[in-house]
């Protein structure tokens, strides 16, 4: 039997199951807008600024690594963790916080912008963090040999953003799956189906020629309003 499908074929399988298509579909859709909404766990970024002016023209890249190890010091991550009363853990914090140098900073300069960053799954808490540490860091950097001054935005400059999930691709995602399940498991369906289809799976089958074809009661119907709306 020839179980080739052709686009004509295809075309009708879609027509005929448009129907359970798009309830899978919308089914899917939802399934992925709930999950990303409702059940899949927030991820925050808080990020804010600090301006360091050192004596002489220093290499940022070099100094975003001494600041990094200043800020990871676990005495330092404990009194946030104590002071703010932090759900998360002291390794966590490590992971989360971090220090970087806006890259549109030419080395010759004396003066330098750092961003620094807190995350978690609690918006308020990397606010609260962020602020504190963008407070307690001031000092310690102001220790080091060639630095002048530090200034701190903590409070007028802290920007969130929402990292995960990503409500729109999750739930686009889902959509697709929705789509392509059905239209796979009607093709399949179709595929592996042991009934004749067509005249040639007749053909093919007992190899003997087709001489006329007995429409059904709908595919009769269904010409005879074609015939009708040609004529019309």
């Amino acid at each position: 039997m020839n179980s080739k499908i052709y686009l004509k074929d295809l075309g009708r399988l879609l027509k005929d199951n448009i129907i359970f298509i798009l309830i899978v579909t919308v089914i899917c859709t939802g399934i992925g807008y709930g999950l990303s909404h409702f059940v899949m766990k927030k991820s925050f970024t808080a990020t804010t600024s600090l301006v360091v002016t050192t004596k002489t023209s220093k290499s940022t890249s070099s100094e975003k690594d001494v600041y990094q190890e200043i800020l990871r010091d676990n005495r330092l991550l404990n009194k946030v963790k104590k002071s703010l009363n932090l759900t998360m853990s002291t390794n966590q914090l490590i992971d989360n916080v971090s220090i970087n140098a806006d890259e549109a900073d030419v080395d010759k300069s004396t003066s330098h912008t750092y961003w620094l960053t807190v995350g978690g799954n609690d918006e308020q808490q990397c606010k609260k963090a962020v602020i504190y540490l963008s407070k307690k860091l001031k000092p310690e950097l102001l220790k080091l040999n060639g630095v002048e001054s530090v200034k701190s935005f903590g409070h007028n400059q802290v920007s969130t953003v929402q990292t995960a999930p990503h409500y729109k691709v999750i739930t686009i995602i889902w959509g697709v799956v929705g789509l392509l399940i059905p239209i796979l498991v009607i093709l399949f369906s179709w595929l592996y189906d042991g009934s004749f289809k067509r005249s040639i799976d007749i053909e093919d089958a007992l190899d003997l020629p087709v001489y006329g074809i007995i429409p059904s009661e709908e595919s009769a119907e269904k010409a005879d309003r074609k015939r009708k709306d040609r004529q019309s």
